[in-house]
């Protein structure tokens, strides 16, 4: 069974406004889905669309439906676990660059061959992307 969510017209007033003038993507793409939803997009093209999961367009439809906007507009990340390869960024860095490592799987062979961590694929390109580790582009 699909989630659905109704959203009333003075909502959709205000997430028009927020997506006119939000400036921090995470609240940013949140009031983008709820509009494209109420524009008749498909939850799969939303998710497409910017770049989430759908199993998180479903979670911002469960946050919306149970707190509104308000809730919407918060972050809850107090109880996640701090990431082991925070202690190891720098020297993740310095990999990429000294190792002239172009792609995330040379990455992830790497970081396992030196630090002996395993880290899956799609996690670490996120943590790249969100750490700002900049692979080497290799030239054609």
């Amino acid at each position: 069974m699909s989630i659905q969510v109704i959203i009333p017209k003075r909502d959709l007033q205000i997430i028009n406004l927020k997506r006119k003038s939000e400036k921090q993507a995470k609240f940013l793409r949140r009031y983008q889905c709820l509009w494209m939803l109420h524009e008749g997009y498909l939850k799969k093209e939303i998710a497409l669309i910017l770049s989430v999961n759908i199993d998180t367009i479903t979670d911002w439809i469960k946050i919306y439906n149970n707190t509104g906007l308000t809730g919407l507009g918060l972050l809850h990340y107090e109880d996640r676990r701090p990431s082991i390869l925070d202690t190891r960024k720098t020297d993740i860095k310095n990999l990429v660059i000294n190792e002239n490592i172009s792609t995330i799987k040379e990455l992830q062979s790497k970081i396992h061959t030196e630090f002996g961590l395993e880290v899956e694929h799609s996690w670490l390109y996120r943590y790249c992307k969100k750490n700002f580790v900049y692979l080497i582009r290799k030239p054609d």
